[in-house]
């Protein structure tokens, strides 16, 4: 991992962890916020693993800049390897017959 980032899994799986509370905490509130859409916009950096046997390639690893960084990562890389990258999520909830449902921001639906 490099330094002042964190895995963009693991931004992932925070944000639905968090969406899925917002659910929960929304209760059987009378007013009720569907999520259509959900747009990151995210500075990463972008690093390569070594192939192996020196073949070109490698594996591609995001890392997302944690917030208030200087934008240098782990003093290594300067600003022209940091890169924006926007994502436009849209979320669904698995139904009982394998299809997706739309998303509230409340519970008991």
């Amino acid at each position: 991992m490099l330094e002042g980032t964190i895995d963009l899994v693991e931004v992932i799986r925070q944000l639905r962890g968090q969406l899925q509370a917002a659910m929960k905490a929304g209760g059987k509130e009378e007013l009720r916020f569907q999520v259509e859409d959900l747009e990151l916009e995210l500075q990463v950096a972008i690093t390569r693993s070594a192939s192996a046997e020196g073949e070109a390639g490698g594996k591609l690893k995001f890392w997302v800049l944690e917030f208030g960084g200087s934008g240098k990562v782990g003093g290594s890389l300067g600003s022209e390897r940091v890169q924006t990258l926007k994502l436009r999520l849209k979320p669904t909830r698995r139904g009982e017959d394998d299809e997706d449902d739309a998303i509230f921001l409340a519970s008991g639906l």
